[in-house]
């Protein structure tokens, strides 16, 4: 099966997290929330320290980094998805192996 990181595991991120862990593929997940790390660790995901951490992992070899990042209420949560996701874009752009997939929930 894949390896994938999956970056943001609120609401939607982390159903699908779990998912990904059941049918069977590698997933190392990040969120700035450690109760959603540790209910994807008990699903079955490994975490890591740092979403440029999770990337990484996942770029060694082919693999799927999945971001799902609220764009919020405010325009410091949209600035900050923002933000993150380029930061994330700038990694993964380094590697020919890796696809990406942004899930954007504007709340």
């Amino acid at each position: 099966m894949s390896r994938i990181a999956f970056i943001g595991l609120g609401n939607m991120g982390g159903p699908m997290a779990a998912n990904l862990v059941k049918n069977g593929h590698t997933v190392r997940v990040f969120d700035l929330v450690p109760a959603a790390v540790q209910a994807a660790v008990d699903a079955g995901a490994s975490a890591a320290a740092s979403a440029a951490s999770a990337a990484a992992s996942a770029l060694s070899g082919s693999a799927t980094v999945i971001k799902a990042l609220s764009c919020g209420f405010s325009a410091s949560m949209r600035a900050n998805a923002a933000e993150t996701s380029s930061r994330l874009d700038t990694v993964l752009a380094a590697s020919a192996s890796a696809s990406c997939l942004s899930v954007f929930c504007i709340i």
